[in-house]
Parts: structure tokens; C-alpha cells; sequence
């Protein structure tokens, strides 16, 4: 879906280059012909002339009207690319915003394994596994109360914000 939007867009981005390349070309004609149309008329020239000139004029308006609903087209595929680009981005953000929170969690227990883990003349005598967890009981309570700390100060942030948004908006 995304390709086609995109394939779209380019084909309306041409389109819409070739439109503004011809009324540029046109706008640099306009002037003249605008003047001797002008003139035709006050001359009060033929009435099959007078046919083309309406002719032509159509064929302005109609030029106009195709070059503004390509411009409003083209304008809509660009919010909607926006819109998706945006979604996306949103999503992507909790996704980081999860996995830094796995890491906090994760990390100390990661840094004692390897503190454990290292040949060193302290652990020469090779200590039973219950350190390595009467290590990180106490790690991860520290870090769950400091998870739960955050946590209420960002909800209370948020809160706060969305407050002063209501505010402001009955104030005007």
C-alpha cells in the first residue's frame, strides 16, 4: 500500500511539474495574447474569431480548474504520507521506550553474572551460586523501586501537562 501511495505521489509530483512548466510557459505568452485578445475584441472582429477567443478562454478555466485539483490531490497524498510517516514513528518510539526499560531492568543482573563470572584471586575459591542471588535480590529491588519511582513521576508528569492543556484550551 505504501508503494503504491509513494509511486503515486512521484506520478502527481511529474504531473504536476509538467503542468506548472506549461503554465509557466503559457503565463510568459499570456501577456500578449491577452493584449491582442483584448484588442480583438474592442475591434469587434469576426464572429468565427470570436468563437476561438471563447474557445480559448474555456480552455484556460479548464487548464485552471485541472492544475488546482491535481495541486489539492497532491497536497492530500503528501498529509497522507505524513500521517503513515508519523504512525510509524510512534511506534518505533514505544518500541525503543520498551526495550531501554528491559535493558534497566536486565543490566545489573548482566553486570553480576559477569562480576561472578571473572577469574579473579577473590572468587578462587569458587563461591556456590546462592551469592550470585543473595546479590541480585537486593540489585533488583533497588532497581524495581527506582522502575516504580520513574514511573509514577512520568504518569504525574503526563497528568500535569494534559491538565494545563485543558486549562489553556478553556481559556480561549
Amino acid at each position: 500500500m505504501q508503494q503504491a501511495i509513494s509511486s503515486q505521489a512521484d506520478l502527481m509530483g511529474l504531473i504536476q511539474e509538467e503542468l506548472q512548466r506549461y503554465a509557466a510557459d503559457q503565463a510568459n505568452k499570456t501577456p500578449l495574447s491577452i493584449v491582442s485578445i483584448d484588442r480583438w475584441q474592442t475591434l469587434s472582429c469576426e464572429p468565427w474569431l470570436e468563437g476561438l477567443i471563447a474557445g480559448m478562454k474555456e480552455s484556460e478555466q479548464s487548464v485552471n480548474a485541472v492544475t488546482r485539483e491535481v495541486d489539492r490531490l497532491l497536497d492530500r497524498v503528501y498529509k497522507t504520507v505524513s500521517i503513515n510517516d508519523a504512525r510509524r514513528s510512534i511506534e518505533l518510539n514505544e518500541s525503543l521506550w520498551r526495550l531501554s526499560w528491559v535493558t534497566f531492568i536486565f543490566l545489573p543482573m548482566t553486570f553480576l553474572a559477569g562480576f561472578f563470572g571473572m577469574n579473579v584471586d577473590i572468587f578462587s575459591h569458587n563461591p556456590d551460586v546462592k551469592w550470585y542471588f543473595i546479590a541480585v535480590v537486593p540489585f533488583m529491588t533497588v532497581v524495581l523501586l527506582l522502575w516504580s519511582v520513574f514511573r509514577s513521576l512520568l504518569d504525574r508528569n503526563a497528568a500535569s501537562k494534559s491538565l494545563d492543556t485543558r486549562r489553556a484550551s478553556r481559556m480561549k
